[in-house]
């Protein structure tokens, strides 16, 4: 009579119940078996094995073994078995058919690769290729990334954050999306990821046998419960078996509730980052991949494995923009989403590549935006949200005029810069870029461009630039001294005329002292590269403008201790600069506007030298520097955290190497000349 078991095999079930000839009840997310046994379910992963059904011997060598001897031979001498050939069938277990990763139809058996699955290691090595410019990307297609990562198959099989094929990644379409970004419907906040969405990872037949046969947790979950294991869990370090995961629809759901608030000086239902970009998802593919690559970049502060899926996704978006463009010729699309795509991928490039500066996009949106102002606005279709989008482009422009490679010529016969200033007393709506006070943008835009002018000059000429003039270079001064007039002549609101923007964490005097702050770097920086205007400053005995609680500039009580009386100068208005912003809160929003601020004034925090130094006052001056690069150092760090820190760390770098040739002695130091030095160009904003 033959033997009956208790239980009966399972076929279907997940890869430890058939190792242990269990029935399984397919329970999801584990099964009943695995969750009384305390283990880890590896999953209802489809397990492949290999057929030798039309394996062939060799014809030479005699007569042919028996299957069953030879089976026998091969239990009882497990050697390694010779290499298989490249077209050697592959079966499924319970003779299931394999399913295209390309349409979802059976195609029968597949090809086996060189090794076993289980051989297929991720090399992170591999994703370098990302660190292309967007350029680059022209010329890349789906074929084309296929090879660099070692043929199509095994890449679409691939799960950069385990290393293994998944079950999932098997059965999406070849597009970017399925072998780049290994998505799964498990929520992206918290840890309370359970055991089979955690186990995403090919588990081979071997692996099964090697597992315990007694219904107790394995070696692997023992190991995680002791103490070694807990500050990478309280660090949420991604492992092998658990690596969180995000769908689109979850990288979406990041934006909207923490890259927005990061990405405006104020946020709430008014903010347009908010309201407008939910509107225009809706059937905008690159306002899509642009927010997803946005979160992306800003989760990866926490899961680093994250940083090339963020690029990928702006090269999507890249691709996608191209097509935008090409409708919006033919009249197929309208301009302001074709402005928005361009705003959240310029200004958010620095946050996946420091060095990054997102000219490409400002440059496609310059040429839109000058073709908007010179059409005739009143016959064509305004645009929607027209002082948005406006200010917000007068804001870009200000944070390129420092970096942009080709600096811009000066302008003779123009005259100085008159714009168009509002009459205060007249209700102001803070922008989420420019704050409440436009004009100081305007202001700080025409100072980087004469900066921009002095330092190549200076770099192009090196020591022979102060014995050689160009007319040029009188221009610069004149439309200096026109831009200190204007700097310190643009009247800030009042409390009571900004508009209530329901951001109960940034308070609308935040908003004024970032402006204010913005006032003092410009003339910081205008006294910088034309020390004339400060030494004729000084001499008239102009005052400076007060802070905003009234409080009188305080001027440098001695000159002692440093190189020159306009270098004591510059140390006191980078230290006001800074407790202008010292009293905001590190939740504030405010703060996405503080990083020019902290890398113009804190890199002018020059100690005075103890040698030459006399007074109580001078050794007072010396504490309020040292305490004023604490500061600096400390809420950089706090941004990094804050942001996505990549480019705050590099901002960090250029601050610390002024700081470095100022204690040297150095007479002509620059955050600017020091980002171009070493390398370190990022936008400060």
């Amino acid at each position: 009579m033959k033997r009956t078991l208790n239980s009966s095999k399972s076929h279907n079930g997940c890869s430890r119940c058939k190792a242990r000839k269990l029935k399984c009840d397919e329970g999801r997310p584990a099964c009943k078996v695995c969750v009384d046994a305390g283990a880890e379910c590896p999953g209802f992963v489809p397990q492949l094995k290999w057929s030798r059904k039309h394996e062939k011997f060799d014809a030479g060598g005699g007569s042919q073994e028996p299957k069953s001897k030879a089976r026998r031979k091969n239990e009882a001498k497990p050697a390694a078995s010779p290499p298989l050939a490249e077209d050697t069938p592959v079966t499924t277990e319970g003779n299931e058919q394999v399913v295209s990763p390309v349409d979802g139809t059976a195609v029968g058996p597949v090809t086996a690769p060189a090794g076993p699955p289980e051989q297929m290691d991720f090399d992170p090595a591999m994703m370098d290729w990302m660190n292309y410019g967007l350029g680059s990307f022209e010329d890349l297609t789906n074929d084309n990334m296929a090879q660099l990562f070692g043929g199509g198959q095994a890449f679409a099989q691939c799960d950069p954050s385990s290393g293994m094929a998944s079950a999932e990644n098997r059965m999406m379409p070849m597009g970017l999306d399925a072998y780049t970004l290994p998505l799964l419907s498990t929520p992206w906040h918290g840890n309370a990821h359970t055991a089979s969405e955690r186990s995403g990872s090919y588990a081979s037949p071997a692996a099964d046998q090697a597992q315990p046969a007694s219904n107790v947790p394995i070696d692997q979950d023992n190991d995680r419960k002791d103490g070694g294991s807990l500050l990478g869990a309280f660090y949420r370090l991604a492992t092998p078996s658990k690596t969180a995961r995000f769908s689109e629809e979850h990288l979406v759901q990041h934006y909207f509730s923490e890259v927005c608030s990061l990405y405006s000086c104020f946020d709430s239902d008014q903010n347009p980052f908010r309201s407008l970009v939910k509107e225009m998802r809706k059937d905008s593919t690159t306002i899509n991949l642009s927010i997803q690559s946005m979160a992306i970049a800003h989760l990866s502060n926490h899961y680093l494995y994250m940083a090339p899926l963020g690029r990928i996704k702006r090269m999507q978006s890249w691709k996608s923009l191209q097509i935008d463009l090409r409708r919006y010729r033919a009249g197929k699309i309208a301009l302001d989403k074709v402005l928005m795509s361009c705003l959240l991928l310029g200004l958010s490039s620095a946050w996946h590549q420091p060095s990054d500066l997102g000219l490409q996009y400002l440059f496609i949106a310059r040429n839109l935006i000058q073709m908007y102002l010179r059409s005739n606005r009143q016959a064509t279709s305004p645009l929607p949200n027209e002082k948005f989008y406006l200010d917000a482009f007068m804001h870009w422009e200000m944070l390129a005029s420092f970096f942009e490679p080709v600096a811009m010529v000066p302008f003779p016969g123009f005259g100085a810069p008159d714009p168009p200033l509002p009459d205060r007393g007249e209700t102001v709506t803070p922008h989420p870029w420019t704050g409440v006070a436009p004009e100081m943008n305007f202001a700080l835009a025409e100072v980087g461009r004469v900066l921009r002018r002095r330092m190549s000059r200076l770099a192009m000429m090196g020591d022979s630039y102060a014995a050689e003039r160009s007319p040029s270079d009188e221009i610069d001064e004149q439309w200096s001294s026109s831009l200190e007039r204007l700097l310190s002549s643009i009247r800030l609101p009042s409390v009571d005329d900004i508009e209530s923007y329901a951001d109960k964490y940034t308070p609308k005097t935040d908003l004024l002292r970032a402006a204010e702050a913005y006032r003092f770097i410009g003339l910081l920086e205008l006294y910088m590269i034309v020390p004339t205007l400060l030494e004729a400053r000084i001499d008239r005995g102009e005052p400076f403008p007060a802070s905003l609680d009234n409080q009188p500039f305080p001027s440098p009580a001695s000159n002692n201790g440093f190189p020159a009386r306009r270098d004591s100068w510059l140390s006191a208005i980078a230290l006001h600069t800074l407790q202008l912003i010292k009293p905001v809160s590190i939740h504030s929003s405010s703060c996405r506007t503080h990083l020019l601020i902290l890398v113009s004034a804190g890199s002018q925090l020059r100690i005075p030298s103890e040698a030459d130094a006399d007074g109580d006052a001078q050794s007072e001056h010396h504490d309020k520097v040292l305490e004023g690069r604490g500061f600096v150092d400390a809420r950089m760090l706090a941004l990094s955290r804050k942001y996505p820190q990549k480019q705050v760390l590099q901002i960090l770098d250029i601050i610390k190497e002024a700081w470095e040739r100022l204690d040297r002695g150095e007479l002509r130091v620059h955050w600017l000349g020091i980002a171009h030095e070493q390398g370190w160009q990022t936008m400060l904003g």
